[in-house]
Protein backbone atom coordinates (compact mmCIF):
# COMPACT_ATOMS: atom_id res chain seq x y z
CA UNK A 1 0.00 0.00 0.00
CA UNK A 2 2.84 2.37 0.73
CA UNK A 3 4.42 1.72 -2.65
CA UNK A 4 1.07 2.14 -4.43
CA UNK A 5 0.47 5.41 -2.57
CA UNK A 6 3.90 6.68 -3.57
CA UNK A 7 3.52 5.68 -7.22
CA UNK A 8 0.11 7.39 -7.43
CA UNK A 9 1.29 10.48 -5.49
CA UNK A 10 -1.41 10.03 -2.86
CA UNK A 11 -0.36 10.54 0.76
CA UNK A 12 -0.22 7.19 2.47
CA UNK A 13 -2.36 7.99 5.51
CA UNK A 14 -5.19 9.12 3.22
CA UNK A 15 -5.32 5.65 1.67
CA UNK A 16 -6.50 4.41 5.08
CA UNK A 17 -9.49 6.78 4.77
CA UNK A 18 -10.60 6.49 1.14
CA UNK A 19 -13.68 8.64 1.79
CA UNK A 20 -11.35 11.65 2.05
CA UNK A 21 -9.86 11.10 -1.42
CA UNK A 22 -10.88 13.05 -4.48
CA UNK A 23 -12.05 11.37 -7.69
CA UNK A 24 -8.71 12.19 -9.31
CA UNK A 25 -6.75 10.62 -6.43
CA UNK A 26 -8.90 7.49 -6.54
CA UNK A 27 -8.27 7.27 -10.27
CA UNK A 28 -4.51 7.52 -9.77
CA UNK A 29 -4.65 4.80 -7.13
CA UNK A 30 -6.64 2.59 -9.49
CA UNK A 31 -4.11 3.09 -12.26
CA UNK A 32 -1.20 2.31 -9.92
CA UNK A 33 -2.80 -0.95 -8.79
CA UNK A 34 -3.38 -2.04 -12.38
CA UNK A 35 0.36 -2.10 -13.14
CA UNK A 36 1.76 -5.63 -13.29
CA UNK A 37 4.70 -6.19 -10.93
CA UNK A 38 6.76 -9.31 -10.44
CA UNK A 39 6.27 -9.33 -6.69
CA UNK A 40 5.26 -12.01 -4.22
CA UNK A 41 4.33 -11.25 -0.61
CA UNK A 42 4.07 -13.89 2.11
CA UNK A 43 2.46 -12.63 5.32
CA UNK A 44 1.08 -15.76 6.97
CA UNK A 45 2.92 -18.64 8.63
CA UNK A 46 6.22 -17.04 7.70
CA UNK A 47 8.84 -19.42 9.08
CA UNK A 48 12.45 -19.81 7.92
CA UNK A 49 11.71 -23.10 6.16
CA UNK A 50 8.79 -21.55 4.26
CA UNK A 51 10.90 -18.58 3.18
CA UNK A 52 13.63 -20.84 1.79
CA UNK A 53 11.09 -23.07 0.00
CA UNK A 54 9.19 -20.10 -1.47
CA UNK A 55 12.42 -18.53 -2.71
CA UNK A 56 13.53 -21.79 -4.33
CA UNK A 57 10.16 -22.18 -6.09
CA UNK A 58 10.13 -18.55 -7.26
CA UNK A 59 13.65 -18.86 -8.66
CA UNK A 60 12.71 -21.96 -10.67
CA UNK A 61 9.36 -20.70 -12.00
CA UNK A 62 9.50 -16.93 -12.55
CA UNK A 63 13.07 -16.01 -11.60
CA UNK A 64 14.17 -14.21 -8.46
CA UNK A 65 16.63 -11.36 -7.89
CA UNK A 66 15.79 -9.97 -4.44
CA UNK A 67 14.42 -11.45 -1.22
CA UNK A 68 13.45 -9.14 1.67
CA UNK A 69 12.63 -10.51 5.13
CA UNK A 70 10.67 -8.07 7.32
CA UNK A 71 11.67 -8.65 9.96
CA UNK A 72 14.10 -11.32 11.13
CA UNK A 73 13.00 -11.64 14.76
CA UNK A 74 9.39 -12.47 13.84
CA UNK A 75 10.50 -15.13 11.37
CA UNK A 76 13.01 -16.70 13.76
CA UNK A 77 10.50 -16.94 16.60
CA UNK A 78 7.84 -18.32 14.25
CA UNK A 79 10.19 -21.18 13.40
CA UNK A 80 10.83 -22.11 17.03
CA UNK A 81 8.83 -24.99 18.46
CA UNK A 82 7.10 -23.70 21.63
CA UNK A 83 6.96 -27.27 22.99
CA UNK A 84 10.69 -27.85 22.60
CA UNK A 85 13.17 -27.27 25.40
CA UNK A 86 15.54 -25.43 23.07
CA UNK A 87 14.69 -21.74 23.57
CA UNK A 88 18.17 -20.38 22.82
CA UNK A 89 17.33 -17.43 20.59
CA UNK A 90 20.99 -16.85 19.74
CA UNK A 91 21.35 -20.36 18.34
CA UNK A 92 18.25 -19.98 16.18
CA UNK A 93 19.40 -16.55 15.07
CA UNK A 94 22.79 -17.95 14.01
CA UNK A 95 21.18 -20.77 12.05
CA UNK A 96 18.83 -18.34 10.31
CA UNK A 97 21.55 -15.90 9.25
CA UNK A 98 23.83 -18.66 7.96
CA UNK A 99 20.93 -20.27 6.05
CA UNK A 100 20.11 -16.89 4.47
CA UNK A 101 23.70 -16.54 3.29
CA UNK A 102 23.74 -20.05 1.82
CA UNK A 103 20.46 -19.35 0.03
CA UNK A 104 21.83 -16.12 -1.46
CA UNK A 105 24.92 -17.91 -2.76
CA UNK A 106 23.03 -20.94 -4.07
CA UNK A 107 20.34 -18.95 -5.92
CA UNK A 108 22.64 -16.03 -6.82
CA UNK A 109 20.25 -13.47 -5.33
CA UNK A 110 20.41 -10.56 -2.90
CA UNK A 111 18.91 -11.30 0.53
CA UNK A 112 18.02 -8.31 2.72
CA UNK A 113 17.23 -8.96 6.38
CA UNK A 114 15.42 -6.13 8.15
CA UNK A 115 16.06 -6.13 11.88
CA UNK A 116 14.75 -4.37 14.95
CA UNK A 117 17.10 -4.15 17.88
CA UNK A 118 15.93 -5.68 21.12
CA UNK A 119 18.44 -3.66 23.05
CA UNK A 120 20.00 -0.30 22.24
CA UNK A 121 23.14 1.03 23.85
CA UNK A 122 22.42 4.09 26.03
CA UNK A 123 25.17 5.93 24.15
CA UNK A 124 23.53 5.25 20.79
CA UNK A 125 20.15 6.24 22.18
CA UNK A 126 21.72 9.51 23.32
CA UNK A 127 23.12 10.27 19.88
CA UNK A 128 26.50 8.53 19.67
CA UNK A 129 27.58 6.87 16.43
CA UNK A 130 26.59 3.17 16.45
CA UNK A 131 29.23 0.46 16.04
CA UNK A 132 29.17 -3.17 15.01
CA UNK A 133 29.63 -4.20 18.65
CA UNK A 134 26.38 -2.38 19.50
CA UNK A 135 24.35 -4.85 17.42
CA UNK A 136 22.50 -7.16 19.75
CA UNK A 137 22.56 -10.88 19.08
CA UNK A 138 24.83 -13.69 18.03
CA UNK A 139 28.20 -12.81 16.49
CA UNK A 140 27.04 -14.29 13.16
CA UNK A 141 24.75 -11.28 12.74
CA UNK A 142 27.85 -9.10 12.54
CA UNK A 143 30.24 -11.49 10.80
CA UNK A 144 28.07 -13.11 8.10
CA UNK A 145 26.49 -10.19 6.12
CA UNK A 146 28.41 -8.46 3.35
CA UNK A 147 26.80 -5.10 4.13
CA UNK A 148 25.30 -3.80 7.38
CA UNK A 149 23.29 -0.56 7.50
CA UNK A 150 22.01 1.01 10.71
CA UNK A 151 19.30 3.66 10.25
CA UNK A 152 18.84 6.22 13.00
CA UNK A 153 16.04 8.78 13.11
CA UNK A 154 16.97 11.75 15.31
CA UNK A 155 13.24 12.22 15.97
CA UNK A 156 13.39 9.37 18.52
CA UNK A 157 16.72 10.47 19.97
CA UNK A 158 15.33 13.92 20.78
CA UNK A 159 12.09 13.03 22.57
CA UNK A 160 10.09 13.12 19.32
CA UNK A 161 10.75 16.80 18.70
CA UNK A 162 8.99 17.63 15.43
CA UNK A 163 11.93 19.79 14.41
CA UNK A 164 13.89 16.55 13.89
CA UNK A 165 11.09 14.45 12.37
CA UNK A 166 12.75 14.24 8.96
CA UNK A 167 16.39 13.96 10.02
CA UNK A 168 17.82 10.48 9.46
CA UNK A 169 21.30 8.99 9.19
CA UNK A 170 22.26 5.72 7.51
CA UNK A 171 25.44 4.36 9.07
CA UNK A 172 27.32 1.91 6.85
CA UNK A 173 28.87 -0.19 9.60
CA UNK A 174 30.19 -2.90 7.29
CA UNK A 175 30.86 -3.05 3.56
CA UNK A 176 32.92 -6.03 2.52
CA UNK A 177 33.67 -4.56 -0.91
CA UNK A 178 33.34 -0.86 -0.22
CA UNK A 179 33.68 1.98 2.25
CA UNK A 180 32.02 2.54 5.60
CA UNK A 181 30.73 5.82 6.93
CA UNK A 182 27.56 7.87 7.36
CA UNK A 183 25.04 9.02 4.76
CA UNK A 184 22.41 11.66 5.64
CA UNK A 185 18.85 10.83 4.61
CA UNK A 186 15.47 12.52 4.72
CA UNK A 187 12.41 10.75 6.16
CA UNK A 188 9.20 11.91 4.53
CA UNK A 189 6.32 11.26 6.98
CA UNK A 190 3.71 11.97 4.31
CA UNK A 191 5.00 9.25 1.98
CA UNK A 192 6.47 7.10 4.81
CA UNK A 193 9.76 6.54 3.02
CA UNK A 194 13.42 7.45 3.18
CA UNK A 195 14.91 9.58 0.43
CA UNK A 196 17.87 11.79 -0.38
CA UNK A 197 17.92 15.00 1.67
CA UNK A 198 16.98 18.18 -0.17
CA UNK A 199 19.89 20.09 -1.64
CA UNK A 200 20.81 23.18 0.41
CA UNK A 201 19.61 26.39 -1.17
CA UNK A 202 22.32 28.85 -1.97
CA UNK A 203 21.86 32.58 -1.87
CA UNK A 204 21.26 34.29 -5.20
CA UNK A 205 24.24 36.45 -6.23
CA UNK A 206 23.61 40.18 -6.34
CA UNK A 207 24.46 40.38 -10.04
CA UNK A 208 21.52 38.06 -10.87
CA UNK A 209 18.93 40.35 -9.25
CA UNK A 210 20.49 43.45 -10.81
Amino acid sequence: MREIAYQSKVKFYFTQRPETLSTEELQRLSEATSEILSLQIADQDVTPSRIWATAEAAKRTHGLDLLVVDYDQLVIEAGMDPKADDDNVFRHQRAFVLAAKRLAERLDICVVLLCQLRKVSPKVAAGSTPRLDDIWGDSSVRNTPHVILWLVREFFQRDMDLAYERKTCAYILKARNGRTGMVPLDFDPEWVRFQNPPKPQTETPDWVTR
